[in-house]
Parts: structure tokens; sequence; C-alpha cells
């Protein structure tokens, strides 16, 4: 679509681009301004789901449920930004939603950028704002976004419920950094990236702790600061005590320098 002639102003207080008062670091829902909860559980965005069809139902028995707001909402919830963006080298003009977990195209654009789309494993059930439901069971796939310079790819970015089993604890973290070594981003953006993929009991911990913290506090918190938080809270205390004896009667043995090297350094974390 093309861009509006009346940009939105920039909000001196969070750097976004919307109207209305600015909620950033007030811990209130951005979409009812409430406190004790965030936009994408906000219960007036909830609305009952009809029956579903059963070609319309997923696997698991559940419907996708997602919503769709216009200009208008969107200008007014600072959870929103709208602005140009350039996907498969096409500019076109975006609107985010911050509390969204789906992205949608119209046809349009899949038009313009000349790609194919594919059909999903579960039809998606959409929201309007007149209070009209859609159902889309299209699906496009590998697209290159670019936002002021950068090249972003789709990344599945792995969640993380909490769960004191080592091996997931880690692999979270490692998962999460192999996406931070291809999208250099700056450590505030890789904190609430990792926040946003809190579920379940880490996400009650991240908000119980955390995210109603003063907004100076949060910005200073860094990447390696939340792996070790995250470590010292979910390992349970076996874990590191293993690690800790593995670590002082450590030996080179047959192992080379190089894989010594590693396996001290790995082990360092929990010493």
């Amino acid at each position: 679509q093309p861009a509006p002639a009346n940009r939105l102003p920039v909000c001196g207080t969070c750097g976004c681009a919307h109207r209305g008062e600015c909620l950033a670091g007030q811990n209130v829902c951005y979409n009812c301004k409430k406190p004790g909860h965030m936009t994408k559980e906000c219960p007036d965005r909830q609305q009952p789901q009809p029956q579903a069809q059963p070609q319309q139902q997923r696997r698991a028995g559940q419907q996708v449920q997602v919503y769709f707001v216009d200009q208008a909402q969107a200008e007014e919830n600072p959870g929103t930004m709208s602005g140009m963006i350039i996907l498969n080298d096409i500019h076109i003009f975006a609107l985010f939603d911050t509390g969204a977990s789906h992205s949608f195209v119209s046809k349009r654009c899949i038009e313009a950028i000349g790609v194919q789309l594919l059909d999903t494993v579960d039809p998606l059930e959409v929201s309007l704002a007149s209070g009209q439901k859609i159902v889309t069971s299209s699906k496009a796939e590998n697209l290159r976004l670019n936002i002021g310079g950068r090249i972003l790819e789709r990344m599945n970015a792995p969640n993380f419920a909490g769960t004191e089993n080592p091996t997931a604890v880690l692999e979270w973290i490692k998962e999460l950094d192999k996406i931070f070594t291809v999208l250099p981003l700056p450590d505030r953006q890789r904190v609430s990236l990792a926040a946003y993929q809190m579920k379940e009991d880490a996400s009650d911990w991240w908000i119980d702790h955390w995210a109603r913290r003063p907004e100076a506090e949060l910005h200073a918190l860094t990447w390696e600061q939340i792996k070790m938080m995250v470590r010292r809270k979910f390992l349970p205390k076996s874990f590191w005590d293993r690690m800790e004896h593995e670590f002082y009667h450590l030996q080179q043995g047959s192992s080379t320098v190089d894989e010594y090297v590693r396996t001290f350094t790995c082990m360092c974390l929990f010493a």
C-alpha cells in the first residue's frame, strides 16, 4: 500500500511512531490501558470462538484466533507502529502490532513481490474490527524483510516455558545465541526478544521479578545478564553441583587443546 501523507509523530519517550499518551514503562495494557496483563492477553480483545467445522479444526482440537485492527485504532494504541519497509526488495507500507503473534499481507502485495502462496496445515480465523470473521488457509514463506537497511529473514525463535530440564534451558539459550550471531541486535532488543519468547512459568517469573521494574533498569539489562539469571533460576541445584564438581576436576586427558579450552570456557559458567 502507498505510504500516507500524514506520518505519525515520533514519541520522545519510547522512540516509536504513535499518537496519544505513551504508556511505555507504565506496566499497563496498550489496548485497554489497564494493569495486570499484556496487549496480546487483553480480555477486551478476546471474543468467543464459534463452533469450528471439521475442516477448520486444528489437529489439537483448537482454533487459531488472531485479530485485525484498522488504522484509526492503531493510531490510538502505543503498541502499534507504522512505516515503510522493504519486503523482497519492494517498498510497502506496514502496520506493526507489538502484541501480535502473526503477520498478514494483502493479496495485492503478494502479487507485487512475486512469491508463491502455500497451503497452511491449520486455517487461521481472523476477526476484523467490524466484527466480521474470515478464514485464511494460505501463507507466504522465506520473505526477506529490510528495515532501516537491515535485512531480516524469518527465524523461528524458540519458546521457553520455564522447565527445570537442564537440556531445555541450555538449548533455549544456545538457539537464541545462534540467532543473535546472525542478527547483530543491540542488547535492548535481545532482551526484549528473549522476554517475548518466555511462556508459562518463565513468563510469570519475568513479569513478577523484572517487567515491573523501572524502565531505566530494564534498559540497562544485557543478554549476558539474562542468560545468567535464567540459568540461576531454572537450572536445578543438583545440576549446578554436578557441573561445579566436574569443573574443579577437569583434566585435558586425550582432548586437544582447542577441545579442552572450549570445555573449560563452558564449564566456567558453573564455577
